[in-house]
Order: C-alpha cells, then sequence, then structure tokens
C-alpha cells in the first residue's frame, strides 16, 4: 500500500515535533522526486511503494523541523524550492512565511498547529 500525502505530511509534522530535521528533508525530497523506496525486505521477498508528490503543509512541516533544529539554511534552501515551484498548487501562502519567521525568532518551540486565523 502507497502512503498518501496526509499520511506522510502526518509524519512529517512527527519527525518536526521529535527534533529530526535530517530525516523530514530526507522524506520531503524523496517526496520530491516521487522516488521509490524499499518498504519490506523479507526473505527473497522485497516489496516497494512511491511517495506522493509534497503539498504545501508537507513543506511547511519540513521547514519547521528544519529551523526548529537550527538548521536555518536548510529551511532557507526548501523554502526557496518551494517558492521557485512551477506547481500552481504549491504557491506559498502567507502562513507558511508566518509560521517560518515564527519558528526562526522561537527556534525551540513547535509551530505547528499554533497559528491563528491571522496567519492565514
Amino acid at each position: 500500500v502507497n502512503p498518501d500525502v496526509v499520511t506522510c505530511t502526518s509524519v512529517l509534522q512527527a519527525l518536526e515535533e521529535a527534533g529530526y530535521w535530517k530525516e523530514a528533508v530526507e522524506l520531503l525530497e524523496a517526496m520530491e522526486a516521487e522516488s521509490l523506496f524499499l518498504a519490506v525486505d523479507t526473505a527473497d521477498e522485497r516489496e516497494s511503494c512511491s511517495y506522493p508528490p509534497p503539498n504545501i503543509y508537507s513543506y511547511a512541516s519540513a521547514i519547521s523541523a528544519c529551523f526548529r533544529c537550527g538548521m536555518v539554511e536548510e529551511a532557507i534552501a526548501i523554502l526557496d524550492r518551494l517558492s521557485t515551484s512551477t506547481s500552481r498548487k504549491l504557491i506559498p501562502k502567507t502562513w507558511v512565511y508566518n509560521r517560518a519567521l515564527r519558528a526562526l525568532m522561537n527556534p525551540h518551540q513547535s509551530v505547528h498547529g499554533k497559528l491563528n486565523k491571522n496567519d492565514r
């Protein structure tokens, strides 16, 4: 069974909360590449599945994970990739920049789910 974007984004959010910025970036990059990975390796059988393309929430979680762990350059690089995306679905909204700014100002606090209606 292939994971959907909601599942992958939930994993990214969990990685953000746990402080695993590198794993969050790797998952986002795999989603961007829509690459295959080995999910199960039992005996002589290998099953693979593909990642879905990321959505705006996937990027926001990876950006927050990087900022939260002090990986400012990595977070800005992801924000740049998002900003230069050719997909109309991935145009960063104000709340994404607000989340990034909040994470930069408060690097040791979670920013997930703490947006008020003025941030959207």
